[in-house]
């Protein structure tokens, strides 16, 4: 399965401007990292699968969301764990679960890994949604409408449309190989371990040979020579994306003065 990649629907998500799901995006990222108390984050990820089933890509989402899965129980262990020995550690004293030598584990920290694990789900989330819902070509487009030079932007959109391609190819690759007889699932981590070597290595080849293609077809429609670029599509706000980019500012200051009131913050 490729974790980056545009699905099309007919969504009211799909039919905004890009620009302003890249400001619900960052908004969304930004009150993940405001706040501390699980039951806010828990609310703030909520927000992202509830714009997942308005995209009517909930299935797809959470899907890839499973695969990031891992990551998300290590930052509930990680903080679990260590919580007691970070500089973010409160010390307030709660109900003590365990303590052996350096780690200690009680209700605080317990509760500071629910928090970060919806976090993280959030910083993934969000961004995910974005990109699955966003099209490479009004991807770069709305970044050069923010300002940004047309290089980076095609940079950007170019790293994205690669990882999907060298994913495409990786898969590609694994299935040749399995069907040659090569054991993937089977023996100890090193065995398991070396017997990727069959793949990375022809992966290495195709992405080096297609890094030449591309700079090749770039030099010969001559990419970079003019200044002044013009577009067959252009990006027009509508009354409804001021209206969201409205609300989400709105949202975003308010989330600021609450956490300076030291709302949605444990410890």
């Amino acid at each position: 399965m490729r974790l980056v990649e545009y699905i099309e629907k007919n969504s009211f998500i799909h039919k905004l401007d890009a620009r302003t799901k890249i400001f619900v995006s960052l908004t969304l990222m930004v009150l993940a990292l405001l706040f501390n108390d699980p039951f806010v984050l828990a609310a703030v990820f909520a927000v992202v699968i509830i714009l997942s089933f308005l995209s009517k890509i909930n299935t797809e989402f959470l899907d890839k969301i499973k695969i990031l899965s891992p990551i998300v129980v290590m930052a509930f262990l990680m903080w679990t764990a260590f919580y007691r020995q970070s500089l973010f550690a409160s010390r307030v004293e709660v109900e003590e679960y365990f303590n052996f030598w350096f780690l200690k584990i009680d209700r605080l920290s317990v509760t500071y890994g629910v928090a970060m694990m919806f976090r993280v789900l959030t910083l993934m989330g969000a961004p995910l949604l974005l990109f699955m819902t966003t099209s490479f070509n009004d991807l770069v487009l709305s970044m050069v409408k923010l300002g940004m030079p047309y290089k980076w932007a095609f940079t950007v959109g170019l790293i994205l449309r690669f990882v999907k391609s060298i994913q495409t190819e990786a898969e590609a690759i694994r299935d040749a190989q399995v069907s040659r007889g090569l054991e993937l699932t089977k023996g100890s981590l090193i065995r398991r371990t070396i017997n990727m070597v069959p793949i990375v290595k022809p992966l290495m080849y195709k992405s080096m040979g297609m890094e030449d293609q591309l700079s090749i077809s770039m030099d010969t429609k001559a990419f970079g020579v003019h200044k002044n670029r013009t577009y067959y599509k252009d990006l027009r706000m509508k009354r409804r994306d001021i209206m969201i980019i409205f609300l989400s500012a709105s949202l975003l200051l308010a989330s600021v003065f609450l956490r300076i009131n030291s709302f949605g913050v444990i410890g």
